[in-house]
């Protein structure tokens, strides 16, 4: 971790892959090296060996992550689909509504969005891509509602101030 504080990413990669040589299933340390090479293959082969060794939600969150990244939308929601069906979190509706929202599918967005924000009522990133996503609707009364909340939770969000106000 070092290593990565002072960017010094290929020792860091190095440390990392010597740790595997002594234990090839230490999770943590696969997906360290799979956040490491970022979107190079390299960390899809990493993510991969994970899921051969721990099906969980932070699993196919991370390949989610992986593939939105690489703008692989389709692949991203497949993999946060999947790490739904085992938790539902915030995290995974807002990245899921932020896939639908690149391929243009902004009902779909929306529903993923609301979602998060039920599971937290505070989250101003949700608010925002909903709002955003209303107004691509042209659901120009929805979107003001969800900048003003923006606003409320967060009162220097200046994107959704800029918004608000092109609405308004």
């Amino acid at each position: 971790k070092r290593f990565v504080q002072k960017n010094k990413i290929e020792e860091a990669i190095s440390l990392y892959k010597n740790l595997l040589k002594n234990d090839s299933t230490n999770l943590r340390v696969l997906n360290e090296l799979a956040f490491l090479y970022d979107t190079n293959y390299q960390a899809e082969l990493y993510y991969n060996k994970m899921l051969e060794l721990d099906n969980t939600d932070a699993t196919f969150y991370a390949l989610g992550m992986y593939f939105q990244k690489k703008e692989l939308f389709e692949k991203a929601i497949k993999n946060y689909e999947k790490a739904l069906s085992i938790r539902k979190d915030k995290e995974s509706y807002y990245s899921l509504g932020y896939c639908y929202l690149k391929m243009n599918l902004a009902n779909k967005a929306i529903d993923s969005f609301s979602k998060a924000i039920t599971i937290d009522a505070s989250l101003v990133k949700a608010y925002f891509a909903r709002g955003y996503s209303y107004s691509i609707l042209k659901k120009n009364k929805l979107a003001i509602e969800d900048y003003k909340f923006c606003l409320m939770l967060e009162p220097g969000h200046e994107a959704a101030r800029t918004h608000l106000e092109k609405l308004k």
